[in-house]
């Protein structure tokens, strides 16, 4: 290419971002979740979203379970909490409303004029904005987070009950969905189950990591090689395995789990000896938790991305994933990390990393180099230009 074909490539690009900037800026977003108060990779991605499209000038305004009232975000942007009527427990500290209809949401919502409604849960609030958004013609984006259908199968104990039970769950997630113009995957894995169950487009919209924030810089002196996981501790995570893949090592190292959930009190039962169980870490603690150790190992085989392994990553550590889920779309095995299918696979890659110091550290610094390209900035461009066709096919 010329300098000149250059340069009037780049030209036309700037162009075509300004022309982007002032089309999309004007949008007025309402988003339906059922979690943001809850420490887990959808709320983080949410409230990053919020106050991403603030600075933009966006108005966003979230609609979610909590405490009642309204929270100011900026300028523009809200955060509308309501309790739920008559709540149901379908995981902890999560809630169906039954109660569909809430009649405070749905007049504080036709008080305003939105573009775009984002449907960011399959849940009851999700119902409640596909509703209100049916009745005044609204265009619906919608965003996939969680593998609700193998949550249910890994809940039912009984194999044929579980497909059942699963079979069922993906019936509704078909017609949820498809009643969106255009639904956003977070990892390309995720992407092709999506396309295989849904009529409507399929798009990705990855996630980032605030690489300032989880950084090799906040490491601590230690002696024995650790081990980490951070996340939720819940059944769907597989940390039995992990546990057993770790215990079946002849090393002077320590497994440190990181988190809380329902499996806490019997994990803590579990533990001592090379198994630590930490219990929940924040912010710069949390970032300490990271540096200071030497491999992330991430044994979940129903996440859909995997926020923790890019801070993982972003913290200078080798990790191992699944090859089933998103975070497998993360890892490069053999470059940045390794991607195992069972557990003495887990067992034999964690030795491997282990007792080469060298090469754990190399592959540590590539990880590292993976995170550094993986913005949340860049990652909300996609969500951005989603909402703008979706907001351009309804004029």
């Amino acid at each position: 290419m010329s300098i000149g074909a250059a340069a009037q490539t780049t030209q036309d690009s700037q162009q075509r971002r300004l022309a982007w900037d002032q089309e999309v800026q004007p949008l007025r977003v309402a988003l339906f979740t059922d979690t943001y108060e809850q420490t887990n990779g959808v709320t983080r991605t949410l409230s990053r979203l919020l106050h991403h499209c603030t600075g933009l000038g966006f108005t966003v305004h979230i609609y979610t379970y909590g405490r009642e009232g309204a929270e100011d975000v900026g300028d523009r942007s809200k955060v509308f909490r309501y309790a739920p009527l008559l709540p149901i427990e379908y995981y902890p500290d999560m809630h169906f409303d039954v109660a569909i209809a809430n009649a405070r949401l749905a007049r504080r919502f036709r008080s305003y004029d939105y573009d775009v409604v984002h449907l960011a849960t399959p849940g009851s609030m999700g119902l409640i904005g596909y509703e209100l958004a049916r009745q005044r013609a609204l265009p619906l984006l919608g965003s996939y987070h969680t593998h609700v259908a193998d949550y249910v199968r890994a809940r039912v104990r009984v194999k044929f009950l579980g497909d059942q039970f699963a079979a069922l769950t993906w019936s509704y997630l078909r017609w949820f969905y498809n009643q969106c113009e255009i639904v956003l995957a977070p990892s390309r894995p995720v992407k092709a189950k999506l396309e295989e169950h849904l009529r409507v487009p399929v798009a990705l919209f990855p996630r980032g990591v605030d690489t300032d924030v989880f950084h090799p810089r906040y490491a601590e002196p230690h002696e024995k090689t650790r081990v980490l996981y951070v996340g939720r501790l819940a059944e769907e995570k597989n940390l039995e395995m992990l546990v057993a893949a770790f215990r079946a090592l002849d090393e002077d190292a320590v497994l440190q789990i990181v988190g809380d959930g329902p499996l806490y009190s019997e994990l803590r039962a579990l533990a001592g000896g090379k198994v630590q169980v930490l219990g929940p870490r924040y912010g710069e603690e949390l970032s300490r938790v990271y540096a200071s150790a030497d491999v992330f190992a991430f044994p979940s085989l129903t996440d859909t991305f995997g926020i923790v392994v890019l801070e993982a990553m972003s913290s200078e550590l080798p990790a191992v994933v699944m090859n089933e889920g998103g975070p497998k779309d993360i890892v490069t095995d053999g470059h940045d990390g390794f991607v195992v299918s069972d557990r003495e696979m887990m067992t034999d890659r964690l030795r491997l990393l282990i007792r080469d110091a060298e090469l754990r550290r190399a592959i540590g610094k590539r990880a590292r180099q993976t995170a550094e390209a993986r913005s949340w900035d860049a990652a909300f461009e996609d969500l951005l230009d989603s909402y703008r066709q979706v907001a351009a096919h309804a004029t």
